[in-house]
């Protein structure tokens, strides 16, 4: 064990970035495995402490944070455009788009959905189901829930018989795919950047999850947070402005007999009229 040095730690990490071209996230992970093998060595082999422990202090690496990839509310309205709404497939494909961007919900999510998990009454839900057997419920826009509505009658899955039915097929009638999901997109994406840049080349489906603009944290409004779906984030209001908070504030807290605040609070998550972000002209 005395071979096993700092340096000789520290020369191995930096073969790893040159010879290998291992980025620095790689590197730190086997700098991590070391660390845990020297740890266990440590209490076999008591007597080398001061010097595994000399050999432990290897430094992690600062990596520098990638920038998460979104579309801007442009593209996604250029994007939503692309579906031909006089085909039943280009219907279908925009109501896709349109579930998967108002939602946030992960692909695995969206082509998980059955007809019994959406909700179309006041106030309008989808229920998803996420990692681990979770299910959140996320409040739909004005212009999705009308879309589904004549998507549910098009495809004949308004019969509370339909309820366990994908609601996303092919078109042998069978669930869709991730890669099929992918394959929408990318075909819109590859039709929208012909009309403009604003499409980014790549555009995948987790893109859509970052909502644009609509994540900001309540503290300002230049200031990114974590995207809606993700695990920390459960207010019906994450998305919304410092002063759309206010506005929501002042509605709970108002005097409304018969009103309970949990109904209150549905009520006003449903409402489109506090929506930055909307598809427009959809309908």
């Amino acid at each position: 064990m005395s071979l096993f040095t700092a340096e000789l730690i520290t020369g191995f990490l930096g073969w790893l970035e040159s010879e290998r071209a291992c980025s620095i996230t790689t590197r730190n992970l086997r700098l991590t495995t070391i660390h845990s093998f020297l740890r266990y060595v440590q209490y076999e082999e008591p007597a080398g402490l001061f010097h595994l422990q000399k050999a432990m202090a290897v430094p992690m690496k600062k990596a520098p944070k990638a920038m998460v990839e979104h579309l801007s509310p442009e593209a996604m309205q250029l994007l939503l455009a692309q579906p031909d709404r006089n085909s039943l497939k280009g219907r279908r494909d925009l109501i896709l788009l349109s579930v998967l961007y108002d939602t946030g919900a992960r692909v695995q999510e969206l082509i998980d959905l059955r007809v019994g998990d959406v909700f179309l009454d006041t106030p309008a839900v989808i229920q998803l189901t996420g990692k681990g057997n979770k299910t959140r419920r996320v409040p739909l826009m004005k212009n999705t829930v009308i879309l589904l509505q004549r998507f549910k009658f098009e495809q004949k899955l308004d019969h509370p018989s339909k309820n366990e039915h994908s609601l996303f097929t092919n078109n042998q009638r069978n669930k869709l795919t991730k890669e099929g999901v992918a394959h929408i997109l990318t075909k819109y994406a590859e039709a929208a950047r012909k009309t403009s840049t604003i499409v980014p080349p790549k555009v995948r489906p987790h893109m859509l999850r970052q909502y644009g603009e609509r994540y900001k944290m309540v503290s300002g409004d230049s200031k990114p947070a974590k995207p809606a779906g993700y695990s920390s984030i459960h207010s019906p209001f994450y998305h919304y402005r410092p002063s759309e908070i206010r506005k929501a504030i002042k509605f709970l807290s108002s005097d409304q007999s018969g009103s309970s605040f949990v109904g209150k609070i549905s009520t006003y998550a449903a409402s489109s009229a506090f929506r930055r972000v909307s598809v427009s002209a959809l309908a």
